[in-house]
């Protein structure tokens, strides 16, 4: 990967305006002094993804939750999304005097790992990911979306086939290599990210050097957990927990336990409005109306030259 960042070429005020910290006044990162920075996935905004689940719960654990808003509700070319994280980084690293742990939902993941991957600033200001269902090789479901759309798609999501150009691009960098302390939480049963198998090369969500847990290894073949549920689990909440108080940036083993195995919702600090809001139906009525937010071409957008050298 490259010896400095890669140029920017989303004007900074569009960055810098995209961060938010629905918490502090006026939402503004301003003063901020505990942060830990959010990134949500395809079709959705910070306050879509988080509001209801990631901000109440880090907020529960005594952080400042932040979050991005990528152009396009999380659907344009990934490798500018990437670019309101790094910058997103850089600005909670200088005004808190912290690096930020980071969180990332589905594609929210991607994004990040691409940051640390082909950014050094973004591996210098982060302290640790925490992935939700990451697909980091991305997903053999993706061409059900393609030919949904008569052979269009948005771009993160002809970016997000299993095998494109971008992933293919990562994982010669070295993306699928954990570029900072990292746990990845994933299900066998996720019914948008396939596939997510018993090892390392058949899971998406695998990344080596990484705190892997497949949740089915943990609590059994039965247990069912879905894309959209990660977000809001009371057994991912443990594990989240036990990454952030990890001395190691990374949750133990012996902190994940069967017995904490859990399809219930994280009650507290979720409430029921939080449930209702998260239901498969609602999220994927919020994606499908956030879909003509932006074009649909008929192939991948091209790398950049930073990632094509590769």
């Amino acid at each position: 990967p490259p010896a400095g960042d890669p140029p920017f070429v989303t004007p900074d005020h569009l960055l810098v305006a995209s961060l938010q910290c629905p918490r502090q006044p006026g939402g503004s990162y301003k003063g901020i002094k505990n942060p830990i920075l959010l990134v949500p996935g395809t079709g959705t905004n910070g306050s879509e993804a988080y509001d209801r689940s990631q901000v109440p719960m880090t907020a529960s654990l005594g952080y400042q939750p932040c979050y991005i808003n990528p152009i396009n509700h999380t659907q344009a070319d990934i490798q500018i999304s990437v670019e309101y994280l790094v910058r997103a980084l850089q600005l909670l690293r200088a005004e808190s005097s912290r690096k930020v742990p980071t969180i990332g939902g589905s594609q929210g993941n991607l994004i990040a790992q691409w940051a640390y991957a082909f950014y050094p600033s973004a591996r210098q200001n982060a302290l640790s990911h925490f992935s939700m269902a990451g697909d980091f090789k991305g997903t053999k479901l993706a061409p059900i979306a393609i030919t949904t759309g008569l052979g269009t798609a948005t771009p993160a999501v002809w970016q997000q086939n299993y095998g494109s150009h971008l992933v293919t691009a990562l994982a010669n960098a070295g993306g699928l290599n954990a570029q900072i302390p990292t746990t990845s939480v994933y299900s066998a049963t996720d019914e948008i990210l396939q596939p997510e198998g018993p090892t390392p090369e058949t899971a998406t969500s695998y990344l080596y050097g990484a705190t892997n847990v497949r949740l089915q290894d943990v609590c059994g073949p039965a247990f069912v957990m879905g894309h959209v549920q990660h977000f809001t689990n009371s057994f991912v909440f443990k594990i989240l927990q036990a990454h952030l108080a990890s001395p190691t940036r990374m949750a133990q083993p012996a902190s994940i336990r069967a017995t904490d195995c859990s399809l219930l919702l994280a009650s507290p600090p979720l409430t029921a409005e939080d449930k209702l809001h998260f239901q498969d139906a609602n999220v994927f009525s919020q994606i499908n109306a956030n879909q003509p937010d932006t074009y649909k071409p008929r192939c991948e957008p091209l790398l950049r030259d930073y990632a094509r050298i590769f």
